[in-house]
């Protein structure tokens, strides 16, 4: 099976390949609805590059700062993804925390 990961983030979303490699790809200084646009876009070529058959995405933390952009963008992905019939799954961000390092409070660069 091949997976496609990706942690939504509104300076930049991570990316899990199906190759197992990683990246912060998708980045662009635009803000507002400018930026949903583009991340929409590069999140559809990514996924029409890959080919994944499933595409896991990290859940919100909604006490997070700017939670209410963070949700906007990731509702863009997620009709995105809809909208090309991938499958894909929302994973809580503890539950990816604890699978990477086996803590659920892991910090950034523990992730890494």
């Amino acid at each position: 099976m091949r997976v496609l990961a990706l942690d939504l983030g509104l300076e930049a979303t991570g990316v899990a390949f199906p190759d197992g490699t990683t990246d912060q790809r998708i980045s662009y200084p635009l803000t507002g609805y400018a930026r949903h646009f583009y991340f929409r876009q590069a999140v559809a070529f990514t996924v029409a590059h890959w080919e994944p058959d499933l595409v896991v995405v990290e859940g919100l933390a909604m006490a997070a700062h700017k939670a209410t952009l963070s949700a906007e963008l990731a509702g863009v992905v997620k009709a995105e993804l809809a909208g090309k019939r991938m499958w894909f799954a929302v994973v809580p961000p503890a539950s990816v925390k604890m699978w990477a390092t086996g803590n659920g409070s892991a910090d950034k660069d523990s992730m890494i």
